[in-house]
């Protein structure tokens, strides 16, 4: 986990996220349970006073689930003059970021978003039941990094029936948005959740590990096209994401420090090709 300062620390504001996509883990529930709007600016300020700290990251499931609880917290932490810098690594909604909440976060100090997307595929997006509008989420990304947020997508390949052709959708899509960074997973069936019943009833053989959590390797394959097709793909993604000259200067103009990006890149290379 990245962060801009040194002095970083990891918060809640929230439990469980209320949407039900199929191959999310059931963790926290789907009752959304939310801490008071003043309990979370408490807790901050004590971060601050008392322990130094200068940048948190919230990783809520779904922090912008309740909309108007999120404008209350970046309202409040201008009007506590905290200074703080903030991420979000588990994932925003970006089709429930209206502008004047991002210019809320914008000036609490918010300067990186991960946006939970998986797949650039309508037809997916119905399966998986993530309930996205494709359009909502790059104007979304499109209005963050309009403020100068970093951006960062999560994708998934390898969803039930997916083809070669719904796989290109999806690396598509990611290019074809202002993300600054973008990563695609290869999908893990979890015990408990409906895609892994519905592997099941697939007859389809899972190789799940829980000491194994890097999304890396090709623990079941759902899909409508070979292994060798889908692990292809994956390393496709990776290529055409990142074979932009444009893309990779935007990532070094934009980071807060050019080099998390060397480092990031160091690993994936090792991951993908060692």
């Amino acid at each position: 986990m990245n962060s801009f300062s040194m002095t970083f620390t990891t918060i809640f504001t929230s439990r469980a996220c209320p949407f039900g996509c199929i191959f999310c883990h059931n963790m926290f529930g789907k009752k959304l349970r939310t801490r008071s709007v003043a309990n979370v600016l408490d807790e901050m300020e004590t971060l601050v006073r008392d322990h130094g700290i200068r940048e948190l990251h919230l990783i809520d499931d779904c922090f912008n689930g309740d909309i108007d609880r999120a404008r209350a917290i970046m309202s409040g932490v201008r009007e506590r003059k905290l200074d703080l810098k903030f991420a979000f690594p588990n994932g925003l909604r970006g089709d429930r970021l209206p502008d004047d909440l991002l210019d809320l976060m914008t000036a609490a100090g918010v300067y990186k978003m991960n946006f939970g997307i998986e797949s650039g595929s309508p037809r997916i997006q119905k399966l998986i039941k993530k309930g996205l509008s494709l359009d909502n989420i790059r104007g979304g990304i499109e209005r963050a990094a309009a403020r100068g947020i970093f951006t960062h997508g999560f994708f998934m390949l390898g969803f039930p029936g997916e083809t070669r052709a719904e796989m290109q959708e999806t690396i598509d899509f990611a290019r074809s948005t202002k993300l600054h960074t973008a990563g695609f997973a290869l999908l893990s069936p979890f015990p408990g959740t409906e895609v892994h019943r519905m592997a099941v009833e697939m007859g389809r053989t899972i190789d799940y590990d829980p000491d194994d959590t890097s999304y890396m390797r090709l623990s079941a394959n759902l899909t409508a096209e070979s292994d060798d097709t889908v692990l292809h793909m994956h390393r496709r993604a990776h290529r055409q994401f990142y074979g932009s000259p444009l893309r990779i200067w935007r990532i070094l103009t934009t980071m807060p420090r050019p080099s998390d990006f060397f480092r990031a890149g160091l690993r994936h290379f090792r991951l993908k090709f060692l």
